[in-house]
């Protein structure tokens, strides 16, 4: 199976950029480093941006501040797993200690706080919805 391309990703932004506000304002969001620009040539860039363009897309990695996600909240965790998913443990989020060798503590069995106290700790963690990824990502 063949990986999408980062032109194959952002396509139809590509095609929105160059048709309003051209393609540098497209550059400097995805491609270049911050202040990079004014360093680079235009065939620099160009060269940089076409390499970008042919690379594999990859999800930004986004990392999540665990001493705000609440008590209960749905996770995916795993003591193998670097980025847990719904292949891994579904479980419902209790806490994060920052220094353990298995920082994610959660409720047991797939119960929330209001039917269990007993708690579980895994090495990886990765929060469910989307919405709370973004609620509760790290500026």
């Amino acid at each position: 199976m063949n990986k999408e391309t980062n032109y194959e990703h952002y396509k139809n932004e590509i095609i929105k950029g160059l048709l309003v506000g051209g393609s540098c304002k497209f550059k400097k969001r995805y491609i270049l480093k911050s202040g990079e620009c004014p360093a680079l040539s235009c065939s620099e860039c160009e060269a940089k941006t076409e390499k970008w363009l042919d690379a594999p897309y990859e999800e930004p990695k986004v990392e999540i501040d665990w001493e705000k996600v609440p008590v209960d909240t749905p996770v995916y965790v795993s003591d193998f797993n670097i980025h847990p998913d719904k292949n891994s443990i579904y479980r419902y989020f209790y806490s994060y200690f920052k220094n353990n060798e298995e920082p994610f503590e959660v409720w047991d069995e797939g119960k929330a706080s209001f039917t269990t106290s007993k708690t579980i700790s895994y090495k990886y963690c990765s929060l469910v919805r989307k919405e709370d990824i973004e609620k509760y990502k790290k500026e």
